[in-house]
């Protein structure tokens, strides 16, 4: 079923350990995914997600802006065009880094189990 983003409420990202992030639902069991959820998000200047690990693989691609990816310890920078698969059970975090105020936009694609909202 199609489907556009703009369609889609970004809602706040309220985890403990997230800072200035909102999220939508793109892809989900109730338009046909059943056991995966697509979510995109869009962190704001000086936002992050939590320094977190989780017990399944899942992906991030990078839709605009500049940030960085920290896996285990150590930094990468990512940025429009940037990928991640991120392996289950690896200690992972995404912040916006970028100077001109610019929004870090990025898919993130995981199992279902893995959705827990927000």
């Amino acid at each position: 079923m199609p489907g556009h983003e703009k369609d889609i409420i970004a809602k706040s990202v309220a985890a403990e350990g997230y800072a200035n992030i909102k999220g939508k639902v793109l892809v989900n069991e109730e338009n046909g995914w059943d056991d995966y959820v697509l979510r995109k998000f869009e962190v704001q200047k000086g936002g992050h997600s939590g320094d977190h690990a989780h017990d399944y693989e899942h992906i991030v691609y990078v839709l605009e802006g500049k940030g960085t990816m920290i896996m285990e310890g150590k930094e990468y920078s990512v940025e429009k065009g940037c990928y991640t698969v991120i392996p289950k059970n690896v200690q992972h975090q995404l912040l916006n880094t970028n100077d001109s105020g610019e929004d870090l936009q990025f898919l993130c694609i995981v199992p279902k189990r893995g959705h827990v909202g927000f």
